[in-house]
């Protein structure tokens, strides 16, 4: 059916045969300006942009097309794999994702949770997501074992990790761990990093006993008295002895000098070099998350229940709001949010290379860029 003639098709009524003879006329006109073929228009997908204007009348069959408006500028597409399901810190991605900021910068992102760190920095490496979060510890080693990533922003600059214990035990000082049992967990963070954290406190390792148990029974055990204190992330483990009932205590690692930069942002290093402007926005936009996340904790839960239904959000905003003390370290106070000192990367690598079994010695320069930090 031709639109615009559908009230004047001529087997709709009996029509006098000159009318009849018009209406032919324009029809044969107006199928002038179709596809060459005469069929119906192709369902290949247009550009962008208002449908064109339907044929005018036909008392002006001849008149000139008008231009098509200007297509708005297609959004570039981008992946972001989170270290792991969506958990408090995570907050500050989401409240971005809902107040438009990384639409405002032209993306249109998608957050993904992960599987852990090393997960999500081999996929972002073979360059199957865009962005990544992860420890930096983990991108490090990456690194240095030749995937191609660079950690662009840091959000969980001072090392969470610490000695953590209930306030009943008494451990108030590292050397209070001495005669007692660690619930230990192989292969996690805390525990690679414990004997650093010995060595700088003087603490006799010999003196601390060992229960092995899984990551996710680490909280339970202490809570049941089987041990007397984990390594583990302060300000998310407190809120669940809280939940308990029960108070706890932590001793940071990095208030002994002992600080491994802990998560932030990476991406692989074609996209760095291949579209330098897109890692720009994408930094721009989740920092200006961060920072309105810090200021209305509330409003990051809240933005995260939107993506993530699931979420426990009580536990999680006082998880979140202990989030606030680690986001820089006494070598970047006074920086731009998210930028990164050349003295804790410096640390962070002499103590993988020590205790994390870092395959090689990485320059600087190749584990990590601020050229990405709005204001830096």
């Amino acid at each position: 059916m031709i639109p615009g003639l559908a009230h004047r098709h001529p087997s709709r009524g009996r029509r006098p045969p000159h009318l009849l003879a018009l209406v032919a006329t324009l029809a044969l006109l107006v199928l002038g300006c179709q596809s060459p073929s005469g069929g119906a228009p192709s369902a290949k997908p247009q550009a962008a942009g208002p449908p064109a204007a339907a044929p005018q009348a036909a008392s002006a069959p001849t008149a000139a097309p008008q231009p098509a408006a200007q297509a708005a500028p297609a959004r570039e597409k981008a992946t972001f794999r989170l270290d792991w399901v969506a958990s408090g810190y995570h907050a500050p991605f989401f409240l971005a994702l809902a107040r438009g900021y990384y639409t405002d910068q032209g993306l249109d992102l998608e957050i993904g949770d992960g599987r852990g760190s090393t997960t999500t920095v081999r996929v972002v490496g073979a360059g199957t997501d865009t962005f990544g979060m992860a420890s930096q510890a983990t991108v490090a080693l990456a690194i240095a074992e030749g995937v191609p990533v660079r950690a662009i922003a840091g959000i969980i600059q001072k090392m969470p990790e610490g000695i953590i214990s209930l306030q009943e035990t008494g451990i108030t000082t590292p050397k209070d761990v001495e005669g007692r049992t660690m619930a230990y967990t192989p292969g996690s963070s805390g525990e690679l990093l414990f004997p650093a954290f010995a060595a700088a406190t003087g603490i006799d390792e010999s003196r601390v006993a060992q229960v092995n148990v899984d990551a996710g029974a680490k909280a339970t055990t202490v809570l049941q008295g089987r041990a007397d204190f984990m390594a583990d992330w302060g300000f998310t483990q407190l809120p669940i002895f809280r939940a308990q009932g029960k108070t706890g205590s932590v001793i940071l690692y990095a208030d002994s000098g002992v600080n491994v930069l802990g998560h932030g942002l990476f991406a692989g290093l074609d996209t760095i070099r291949d579209k330098p402007e897109i890692v720009h926005r994408f930094v721009s936009a989740s920092l200006r998350g961060l920072d309105e996340a810090t200021k209305d904790p509330e409003a990051a839960l809240d933005a995260m229940l939107q993506y993530r239904p699931e979420t426990k959000r009580d536990l999680l905003l006082e998880q979140f709001k202990g989030m606030g003390a680690h986001l820089r370290t006494a070598n970047s106070e006074g920086r731009p949010l998210g930028w990164q000192s050349p003295d804790d990367w410096r640390q962070t690598s002499e103590l993988l290379l020590k205790y994390m079994d870092m395959k090689r010695p990485v320059p600087l320069d190749e584990l990590y860029t601020n050229q990405f930090i709005p204001g830096s």
